[in-house]
Formats: C-alpha cells, sequence, structure tokens
C-alpha cells in the first residue's frame, strides 16, 4: 500500500510547484477593480499600470460594475485560478475619440513565449476589434503583435505583420473567455493555440492549434495597448476584463479559468484519504 504520506507530500508539493510557476509567469495582470485610481493598476506588482502618453490616466474606456444580469455577468467571479473576487471590467463601448488604454513599451512584451487572456463581451459585431498587443499602426513592417477579433467575428493574431485567424467564433453580447497561448520556438505548427469559452451559456472550453512561420517577436517602440491600437484604430465595442499577460505559453490547466491550485490540492487529498479508508475497510 502506498505510504500516505508519500502521496501528502506529493500533493504538497504539486501545488507549491504550480503556485510558483503561475507567480512568475505573469508579467501583467489588469484586473479593473475597486477606485478610479486601482482601476488603471497592474496587479501583478510589476509596475505595467495603464495610462497615456506620459502614462496619466484618460476617460479612453470606464469602469463597469458587473451586473447580476446582462453583459458581464457571467465574467468569473471569483476567479477560479485564484479565489480574487472579481466586480468590475472596462467598458470601451462609451469611451471617447482614444478608444484604449495602454501601458509603456517594455522588453517584457517581446517575448518569444507568451499568452494573453480576457473576458470579452462585444456590443457590435462585424469588424475588427482590438482586445491587447503591441502594434504600430505609423510602422507598417513593424505590426508587431494584436490579439482581435477579425471582422468574421473570430479570434485571431497578428504577429510580425502577418495575420492568422481562428475558426472559433463569438457572437455579440454574450461573455466569454477568450486565450491565445504562443511559443515561437516549438515545431512550426504548435506555435499558436487559441482558446474561448461561452462564459454566457455554460460551454466547454474550445482551443484551437495553428502555425506560424515567425521565430521571434520584432522590437518597436509602441505602448503594450488594450481596446484599440497605439494610434487610436479598430476599437473594441464592449467590455473587457481581467487581461493578464505571462510571458510563458500556458497549458490548459494553467489559464485563468482552470480550478484554484488549492481546490485542485484538495482534491488530491480528498482522493488520497478516500483511497486510504477503502483500503481499511477491507
Amino acid at each position: 500500500m502506498r505510504n500516505p504520506f508519500i502521496s501528502l507530500l506529493f500533493c504538497i508539493s504539486l501545488y507549491v510547484a504550480f503556485q510558483a510557476h503561475a507567480h512568475a509567469a505573469t508579467v501583467a495582470h489588469w484586473r479593473f477593480e475597486g477606485t478610479d485610481v486601482t482601476f488603471f493598476e497592474d496587479s501583478s506588482g510589476n509596475g505595467h499600470d495603464l495610462g497615456f502618453d506620459d502614462n496619466t490616466t484618460v476617460e479612453s474606456a470606464t469602469p463597469y460594475t458587473l451586473p447580476t444580469t446582462g453583459a458581464g455577468s457571467a465574467f468569473l467571479d471569483p476567479l477560479p485560478q485564484s479565489g480574487l473576487l472579481n466586480t468590475g471590467a472596462a467598458n470601451f463601448t462609451t469611451s471617447g475619440v482614444d478608444g484604449y488604454l495602454r501601458a509603456p513599451d517594455s522588453s517584457a512584451w517581446t517575448t518569444n513565449t507568451f499568452t494573453i487572456e480576457a473576458m470579452v463581451n462585444l456590443t457590435t459585431v462585424g469588424a475588427l476589434q482590438s482586445i491587447a498587443g503591441q502594434l504600430s499602426t505609423i510602422e507598417a513592417a513593424k505590426r508587431t503583435l494584436l490579439f482581435h477579433v477579425n471582422s468574421g467575428n473570430k479570434l485571431a493574431i497578428i504577429i510580425n505583420n502577418d495575420t492568422i485567424s481562428s475558426s472559433l467564433q463569438l457572437s455579440g453580447s454574450v461573455d466569454y473567455y477568450v486565450g491565445v497561448a504562443v511559443d515561437l520556438t516549438a515545431p512550426e505548427n504548435e506555435r499558436l493555440t487559441f482558446y474561448l469559452q461561452d462564459l454566457t451559456n455554460g460551454g466547454a472550453l474550445q482551443s484551437q492549434t495553428l502555425d506560424t512561420d515567425s521565430t521571434n517577436i520584432l522590437d518597436n517602440i509602441s505602448p503594450f495597448s488594450i481596446g484599440s491600437t497605439s494610434s487610436p484604430s479598430s476599437r473594441f465595442n464592449g467590455l473587457i476584463d481581467e487581461v493578464r499577460f505571462s510571458d510563458t505559453a500556458l497549458e490548459a490547466s494553467e489559464l485563468l479559468i482552470a480550478p484554484e491550485p488549492a481546490r485542485a490540492m484538495f482534491l488530491c487529498l480528498g482522493l488520497m484519504l478516500a483511497s486510504l479508508r477503502r483500503k481499511r475497510s477491507r
């Protein structure tokens, strides 16, 4: 019979390793919670706060309190990954001319392995709408990175001026989890994985792996933008929440929508104890 203490140590070590990896991977996490000040903060502690040209706040998006019904009501609360309460989002529907928020340029945005995640609700569909990325519209050759919904209402990404579109389709007025995991060091046909989950209707997590011939992200001096590009265009029309940028290509079990690590540990312990009780009853 397996020693129960060994199983216990395995559960604890699994939890600690998972927590350490998740913490190390998160470069920025914009939660859009709290006051007019904390609404723009990067909760990761890495200082990538949102703002405008001089990183001061602007009325590019307005705070939105998540309701019990309607747009945003199915955004995950609390977050399964961390157990943190989620009560607010960024509303780009009523944004002004600018229509976006941005963090200053950083070498963090040009890593060759990364994941961008968010929860979104599109007020309208049928046009390219930016979720997040570092894309310069001034230098066309350096259109480096933009995770977006294309004009066919499908998840897509621009990498180094090349647009790769998935077949994962969104509808208007539906709450979704969206994500894209990128590993430009992987075999060419395994470098991009898109994720989509219908939160409103309780659908399963969908994924699609696609290829790209890019092997690195070109550097530019543009900010990392949410809701539009560095020069306001392709604006998002709707709600964006819980934007997280990680410096690794996360597995499905590591995404924001994955079960909280503590719950996974308790499940592991529960199964171990149940197994032990069954053996004792024999």
